[in-house]
């Protein structure tokens, strides 16, 4: 009797040292293997990543031009304030359907290095607001264009072709921005 009280016992451990084992294996209940989920992990979190950051500057883009049209001297900063709203208003439309189909929650304010440029220009007017917001303009947008550039070589299909279709509006905004920063040092 001893002898099978002994045999169960270590047939016990055995089996719950196997069993700790099995969960310790680099795959998981569904098989799949671990490195490979978070891969699929890390590739989200570059989806959610680029999809927040793009929400937040595009928050601040369409506030800064707000803030273009009133505080501006110059037609052509006011003008580009205006282009600002209209198109990333509408890239602002089209990343809240892409956000909603991957089930991303976008922030309701800018980040706080947004809100931070919002902050700064937020007092300025005339001259000076045309100066450094033309300034932050150039910068963010070779910013926006080295992150969507990125996002354009991602794997997820809906991403890549979001961030496709978006790059060249953005170009599109650094020469504008580039040529506009120019007439006002001249």
């Amino acid at each position: 009797m001893k002898r099978n009280t002994l045999f169960f016992i270590l047939l016990a451990v055995i089996w719950t040292v196997q069993a700790c084992n099995t969960n310790k294996s680099s795959k998981d209940h569904s098989g799949i293997d671990d490195h490979a989920h978070s891969d699929a992990s890390a590739i989200d979190d570059d989806i959610s990543d680029f999809i927040m950051k793009a929400a937040s500057g595009g928050m601040m883009e369409v506030q800064l031009g707000e803030m273009a049209k009133l505080n501006s001297r110059s037609e052509g900063v006011k003008n580009f304030g205006i282009m600002m709203v209209k198109d990333h208003s509408k890239a602002n439309t089209e990343l809240q359907k892409l956000a909603s189909e991957k089930n991303i929650i976008l922030p309701a304010v800018p980040n706080e290095d947004h809100q931070k440029h919002i902050n700064e220009l937020t007092p300025l007017r005339g001259a000076e607001f045309d100066e450094k917001y033309m300034a932050l303009m150039l910068h963010d947008h070779k910013e926006d264009i080295d992150l969507f550039e990125k996002a354009a070589e991602n794997s997820d299909p809906d991403v890549s072709a979001f961030a496709s279709a978006t790059l060249p509006v953005l170009k599109k905004h650094w020469e504008a921005a580039r040529k506009i920063e120019m007439n006002l040092t001249m």
